[in-house]
């Protein structure tokens, strides 16, 4: 589905009222920070750091298209929860675009279903071809931009690549949404990874998040190994990898020791928080990679620190469906 389908239909200008308009609606509403914005935050600081100066100079140009429409998402960093705070704001049409569900037949149902477009990979792809396009206007990649600093990192959060499909379940966990935990400040597995299985703590981008924010990047790039270079490379189908990889971690470390109704052991937040910190690590790098390629001449130097999980010998699921 191209992207021109979605909003090509309509005039620019009503394009621009609609986006503006409702953005403008959540500065005024109470601010829905919690779960999900550290791991955001976080993504996009390490890719901010790792951009060359004249894509920097580009991306800071671009979000300030956007700025006045909500003064506390205002730079790069922040911005990164724009698509979550749209969302918070009463504007559902974008809610796909944060998730794929590649099915997961964890008890051999005759049928599931296949996961449905648009989703978080179609997002990503589509953004990245507008940003890179000399057609586009600067609305267009203002907005294009955004919407990648946020759904890059999401796609990163294995539960936002996957529904588990059980005969209790048999329209799926909606991304772990309805594997419910027997824990009152996390009730669901999904709430528990967006939380980052509460290693690292919630931050309001509105308030004084830098400290925290650096705090963590800096423990990051001192404990998370070397990546190969190739490991953080944009290129076309890019997306659909990161989707599979993240299919294959909810397999292999998720829904891995862990009950429906039961409480994560000290071992399972353990092994939880070593895969999330290589997740925004990863994240962020190659966030900075889309960014290279579609604003800048190229990728960045070195990347931080990272090692991408080994796939499995069974064929993971097709993102495409």
């Amino acid at each position: 589905m191209p992207f021109e389908t979605v909003f090509r239909g309509m005039s620019a200008i009503l394009l621009r009222s609609l986006v503006v308009g409702l953005v403008a609606v959540s500065g005024f509403v109470p601010a829905a920070w919690g779960w999900g914005n550290t791991g955001h935050l976080v993504v996009a600081q390490i890719a901010y750091d790792r951009l060359t100066p004249s894509t920097r100079a580009e991306a800071d140009r671009l979000i300030r298209v956007l700025a006045g429409s909500d003064p506390r998402l205002a730079d790069f960093v922040t911005a990164s929860v724009w698509m979550d705070e749209v969302r918070h704001s009463g504007l559902k049409t974008f809610d796909s675009w944060h998730y794929i569900n590649l099915p997961i037949n964890a008890e051999g149902l005759e049928s599931v279903a296949p996961a449905k477009t648009p989703n978080v990979v179609w997002a990503i792809d589509q953004s990245a071809r507008t940003l890179a396009s000399p057609e586009a206007t600067d609305f267009d990649k203002a907005f294009v931009l955004r919407v990648l600093l946020h759904t890059v990192g999401d796609i990163h959060q294995p539960l936002h690549t996957v529904g588990r499909f059980t005969a209790a379940l048999p329209n799926g966990d909606r991304g772990g949404n309805d594997f419910l935990l027997g824990v009152e400040a996390t009730p669901n597995l999904h709430w528990l990874w967006d939380d980052t299985v509460g290693f690292y703590p919630k931050v309001d981008p509105s308030a004084d998040w830098q400290p925290v924010v650096s705090r963590i990047t800096r423990e990051l790039a001192a404990t998370i190994p070397q990546p190969a270079a190739s490991e953080v490379t944009w290129y076309e189908g890019a997306a659909a990898d990161w989707a599979r990889e993240g299919f294959r971690l909810a397999q292999e470390v998720v829904y891995d020791g862990i009950s429906e109704g039961g409480r994560p052991s000290e071992e399972y937040r353990k092994r939880a928080h070593g895969e999330i910190a290589r997740r925004l690590v990863l994240a962020g790098n190659r966030l900075a990679a889309v960014l290279e390629a579609t604003l800048g001449a190229g990728p960045p130097a070195e990347p931080l620190p990272v090692v991408v999980p080994e796939p499995p010998s069974s064929a993971a699921a097709d993102p495409s469906r």
